[in-house]
């Protein structure tokens, strides 16, 4: 009789601790309205990372090549998972969520024996049907370009705005822009460094300018042909560099694309 009693209060015990553990997995479960701002993360290092972004068709994320081997990312229809390596400091994130657009994840990592909890992302249709109801310009490649030229070269009295181009953020590491190829093989090779300097977003693309400086005792010439990323245009303010440390060794390199930089290059 004993022997009864203690297998079914076993079994009721074990029953209320799967309630018990239900109910905190349902609570553990956090739904953030998207707003303008970055969504700032903690990850706990080993711990898998859950965000969900129901309303998206699609996910594209762009990482910082500073986090790429120690944060690893797998997306799966619209649901995007992370997993630290190891602690790291924050980097920003970019995730395109279509139709959303433009999400950004402000994330660091550290050691810690709390789980993650999943994230729910959920757009406001409010803010959807404002930007849609907005006309769309129609600025061309050449103006776009010649415009962000005008930012950083010309006096700031002739400096003018630009109807429906807005200054974003964008990550200022240095990072590898060019691709070894068989037309210029020392650029690939730390002939120069990139880095980004300013970045901008129209109703249709994202421009970027990136600083370029030549690190060889020789000049090279730039070939918008071998650069890493997808691109709609690509224009060098000078394509051919001087030798390291004379006049003409940097210069601007205008990049845009359809979508954040940071998800373009890779």
């Amino acid at each position: 009789m004993s022997a009864r009693l203690y297998l079914n209060g076993l079994r009721m015990f074990h029953s209320l601790c799967l309630m018990v553990a239900a109910e905190n997995l349902v609570a553990s479960e956090v739904s953030y309205h998207w707003p303008n701002s970055p969504l700032e993360l903690d990850l706990a290092v080993g711990y898998e990372q859950r965000i969900s972004v129901p309303e998206a068709g699609s996910l594209r994320l762009g990482i910082p090549q500073s986090v790429k081997q120690i944060l690893r990312t797998e997306i799966v229809g619209n649901h995007l998972w992370l997993e630290a390596k190891e602690p790291f400091t924050p980097v920003r994130l970019v995730l395109l969520a279509e139709p959303l657009g433009r999400i950004v994840l402000q994330v660091r990592s550290q050691h810690s024996k709390q789980f993650n909890q999943p994230i729910t992302i959920h757009g406001r249709e409010s803010d959807e049907r404002r930007v849609a109801s907005k006309p769309m310009l129609n600025l061309g490649f050449v103006k776009l370009t010649r415009w962000v030229v005008q930012q950083l070269y010309a006096p700031e009295r002739l400096l003018s705005d630009l109807p429906g181009v807005q200054q974003i953020a964008v990550d200022l590491d240095s990072f590898d822009i060019f691709r070894c190829g068989k037309r210029i093989p020392t650029v690939c090779a730390g002939a120069v460094t990139a880095v980004p300097i300013a970045s901008w977003q129209s109703p249709n693309h994202f421009i970027t300018a990136i600083k370029i400086v030549n690190q060889l005792a020789q000049p090279i010439v730039l070939d918008p042909r071998e650069l890493r990323g997808t691109w709609r245009s690509a224009a060098f303010v000078h394509s051919k560099l001087s030798a390291q440390g004379n006049s003409g060794d940097t210069t601007v390199l205008v990049l845009i694309s359809d979508y954040p930089f940071e998800i373009s290059y890779f």
